[in-house]
């Protein structure tokens, strides 16, 4: 089986505030919706590591193929701790197979971790195409003739925007924070999942 996500950003304690992924510790919380600046704590970091992984291994194992849609990992600078803090998260999914399509945050250090690394990839899957890319496109490969579009990058933030713009458009934001909005958990999703998430907004 195949599964898709993106702009996991495991280690980056500002995504959580910027998106407000459920996992800070009331202090940090109440700082939140004050509008205080802090810094999120090494504790609260690590619970979305958890968190994601834990919803990344509740659907894959280790026969399938899990495609990172880009922004893998963030908020750390030095070459060597990311290669490191990338291998420890690797370590602790159940996928063996993870390909990763380059975002803009994802350090070339490590590219050698995945089983390949590209800036685009056309699917087949079932003799329909899926194009993935990390950022939103308006047109994309064979989407004359059906194909569908996956990408990340905006955080779940362009989606009504690029829906005023593209009515009835074959694509979606893969990424965990668009997930959650339209799934309810920050779930890897399948092909059918994308293509009738799809399907119904058209009918719409």
């Amino acid at each position: 089986m195949d599964y898709f996500i993106a702009d996991t950003h495991f280690f980056h304690g500002n995504i959580i505030k910027y998106t407000n992924r459920p996992v800070l510790n009331e202090e940090e919380q109440l700082k939140l919706g004050s509008g205080e600046r802090f810094k999120v704590s090494e504790q609260s970091i690590n619970r979305m590591n958890d968190l994601l992984i834990d919803r990344i291994n509740s659907v894959v194992d280790s026969s399938d193929r899990l495609y990172h849609v880009g922004d893998f990992l963030y908020g750390i600078y030095d070459p060597k701790q990311i290669y490191e803090k990338a291998v420890e998260i690797l370590r602790k999914i159940n996928c063996e197979e993870i390909h990763l399509i380059r975002g803009n945050h994802d350090h070339p250090v490590i590219e050698p971790l995945f089983a390949s690394v590209k800036e685009q990839h056309t699917l087949k899957i079932n003799n329909e195409f899926l194009h993935m890319n990390h950022w939103a496109m308006a047109i994309w490969p064979e989407s004359n003739k059906g194909s569908f579009h996956i990408y990340g990058h905006s955080h779940a933030a362009a989606e009504k925007w690029l829906d005023e713009c593209m009515p009835n458009r074959s694509s979606m934001d893969v990424g965990v924070d668009n997930l959650i909005k339209v799934f309810g958990s920050y779930t890897p999703v399948t092909f059918k999942q994308i293509k009738t998430f799809i399907r119904n907004k058209q009918k719409v």
